[in-house]
């Protein structure tokens, strides 16, 4: 683009985003500190919409270890509510056996910031961290992921329905994503690869 002098048409607006009460439901407790080496320490959390033709917008929730960059637990639902939320964190804490302690980062959403999920995260022992209000890049390892997800799955078929959406999400996060997808990060091996090493190392420690 640059050397042929072509530049976007598009600009963002800016929008002023008030710090008034930014501490209001919780801390910053990442602070863009995406380097994690051990497993289920600091997990991180977002929903993004999905659009289906012929149907309307759906949502996905997702859970991303950062040690691994597994997604851990999702959930695709018709409604962009807590629960939607508390489904996905519910599914991480089944596959990985119920860590207790664990930093889960997310944005300032009314679906995180709600009483009902922020109980639910207590009662599970885990320690909420939100981003600063109006700023994605304190969130930029999930935002990336659903990125990612639209990009080589969304955009490039036709859904057809919610079950053939929710079809293709789980072959695509569960099996392509986690077990055969060749991540940069980690050094071009799989996300599943990274957790398998972590935890062997963790077993021949102790």
């Amino acid at each position: 683009m640059k050397e042929n002098n072509i530049v976007s048409e598009t600009v963002k607006k800016y929008r002023p985003h008030s710090r008034k009460n930014v501490y209001a439901f919780g801390e910053n407790l990442l602070n863009r500190n995406f380097k994690v080496s051990v497993i289920n320490t600091v997990w991180v959390t977002d929903i993004t919409y999905i659009f289906i033709p012929g149907y309307g917008f759906t949502y996905l929730a997702t859970v991303i270890d950062l040690a691994t960059r597994k997604p851990i637990g999702w959930h695709f639902s018709k409604r962009m509510t807590s629960e939607t939320a508390i489904q996905a964190v519910k599914n991480a804490l089944i596959a990985q056996n119920y860590p207790q302690d664990v930093i889960l980062h997310s944005d300032r959403g009314s679906q995180y910031t709600s009483k009902k999920f922020r109980d639910f995260i207590k009662l599970m022992n885990l320690k909420q961290s939100f981003s600063n209000k109006g700023c994605p890049y304190d969130n930029a390892v999930i935002e990336s992921f659903h990125s990612s997800l639209k990009k080589e799955l969304i955009y490039r078929v036709n859904l057809l329905s919610f079950e053939h959406a929710r079809l293709l999400l789980f072959d695509y996060i569960d099996y392509f994503y986690t077990r055969y997808r060749l991540h940069s990060y980690l050094g071009y091996i799989t996300p599943q690869e990274m957790e398998d090493r972590l935890k062997k190392a963790k077993t021949n420690a102790a």
